[in-house]
């Protein structure tokens, strides 16, 4: 793979973590939520942790292992509306959902109330497992 590959990869990896991080932060925040919050949360927070594990390792990475199968695997995942692109999609309307409004009353109600349906928190949680699946297989690979 060439070096502007791996950037892209790389840079694609960065939004995705900017973006699960915020969400968290907005998670955080809900008040008066169902359990399905407290699970979103903790299924994003993992995610995370996988994300940061994979970019460090893709900034570890020198150019011979650019051609390894386990970065094949990652650069699979993030082709144009893959995995990541999928699961970027999801977060960002989540994000629309859970970001508070601008100003006085608006804010203050949004910030007390679940707007998010159950059918539309289990798809970004399966989501997110499959990418975390993904993610973790080809991380495997790298150290088989």
């Amino acid at each position: 793979m060439d070096p502007i590959t791996a950037i892209g990869l790389l840079a694609a990896l960065v939004q995705l973590i900017d973006k699960t991080v915020e969400v968290t932060q907005y998670l955080n925040h809900v008040r008066n939520a169902p359990k399905e919050r407290t699970e979103l949360s903790t299924q994003i927070l993992n995610l995370q942790s996988v994300l940061f594990l994979l970019r460090d390792r893709l900034e570890e990475a020198g150019p011979e292992e650019t051609r390894a199968k386990w970065f094949l695997s990652i650069q699979a995942l993030a082709q144009k509306n893959g995995p990541i692109d999928q699961f970027k999609e999801a977060i960002e309307r989540l994000k629309k959902k859970l970001k508070p409004a601008d100003s006085g009353i608006k804010r203050f109600g949004k910030a007390l109330i679940w707007t998010i349906e159950k059918e539309q928190v289990k798809e970004i949680l399966d989501d997110t497992e499959l990418l975390k699946s993904n993610i973790s297989l080809a991380l495997l690979e790298d150290q088989l």
